[in-house]
Formats: structure tokens, C-alpha cells, sequence
């Protein structure tokens, strides 16, 4: 449901075809939707591929939009589509390496250490894991968005909990 004023008026002119307050309505999430896709495809010409593709599909939904999500939980379910949607037609999505250097920091290191593990688990793990623990959907948004059962978020974000910690103490997924 939409959570203020402002935004229902934003969704209605945006419905009505005012690229302006659509602009508005994703100007707030676009940071955190470019992370999702990234951190789902490691490539970011397939992330800037895949969030375009997202905010045309949303653009051209939003007269069907029934509000019986927020806006946030939409827009974040169609740009995880638009993921998946391009791991289906390239299944030869490379893994990029991030570059590692000497002389980096204990904050720096400990990113790169948990984007390495983050891009080493399964897909369905690692992308249960950006919603809930990074983008921080409650387990019924995170159903919404992924399209599957509460009970399974649940138990595939539990495995993916325990995959990232075997894959930071060392010892592989």
C-alpha cells in the first residue's frame, strides 16, 4: 500500500503518464536497486541492462499498479525479474573478480572478503540474502518480490546465513 500523500499522487500522475513524478517515485530506490542488480549479475553493463529494462516494465505497469504491496516492494519484485530475465538469456554471466591491492584497510578487505563470498553462492541463496539482510524486506516483501513462500525465504536465507559464515571462516560452501 502506498505509505503517504505524496506518493499516492505520485503513483496517480505517474499512471496518467508524467515522466516527472515517475522520476520522483523511483529517485528514492534507484541506489538500492542498481546494488541488487549488481550484486545478482556482477557486471554492470548488464546492471544498467537490467534496471533500465526494470524502470520501462514499471513505467508501463503503473496504470495496473493495485497498491496491494508499497511501491518499493513493486518496483524491487521487477527489477529482481529483470535479473533473472537476463541471467536466463546469458547464461554465460562472467564472475568479475574485484581487484585486490596491497595496502588496502581492515573495512576495505572486509568488503572485498564478503563480495567474494556473496558472488560464490548459489543464486537463489544470494539473492534471498541482498533482500532480506542488505535491503532489509521483511520475510512477506522478500515472498512478494521473489515470488515464492514465506516458509522458503526463510529456509533459504537461514542456508545462505550459513553458507556466507563457511565461506568467511575459510572453508568453502
Amino acid at each position: 500500500m502506498p505509505r503517504t500523500v505524496t506518493e499516492r499522487r505520485l503513483i496517480s500522475q505517474a499512471a496518467g503518464g508524467d515522466p516527472d513524478a515517475f522520476l520522483q517515485l523511483i529517485q528514492p530506490h534507484d541506489r538500492a536497486l542498481r546494488g541488487l542488480a549488481y550484486r545478482m549479475l556482477r557486471d554492470r553493463h548488464l546492471m544498467d541492462d537490467a534496471v533500465q529494462d526494470a524502470y520501462l516494465a514499471a513505467y508501463r505497469s503503473l496504470p495496473r499498479f493495485r497498491g496491494d504491496s508499497t511501491f518499493k516492494t513493486w518496483i524491487f519484485r521487477i527489477t529482481h525479474n529483470a535479473c533473472i530475465d537476463i541471467i536466463r538469456k546469458r547464461r554465460d554471466v562472467a564472475e568479475v573478480e574485484d581487484p585486490v591491492a596491497e595496502g588496502f584497510d581492515d573495512a576495505t578487505s572486509l568488503r572485498l572478503d564478503l563480495a567474494e563470498a556473496l558472488a560464490r553462492l548459489p543464486l537463489d541463496h544470494r539473492e534471498v540474502l541482498l533482500i532480506v539482510d542488505l535491503h532489509g524486506f521483511d520475510y512477506g516483501a522478500a515472498s512478494e518480490i521473489l515470488d515464492i513462500p514465506v516458509g522458503t525465504v526463510r529456509s533459504r536465507l537461514s542456508r545462505a546465513r550459513r553458507s556466507m559464515q563457511r565461506l568467511l571462516e575459510g572453508g568453502g560452501s
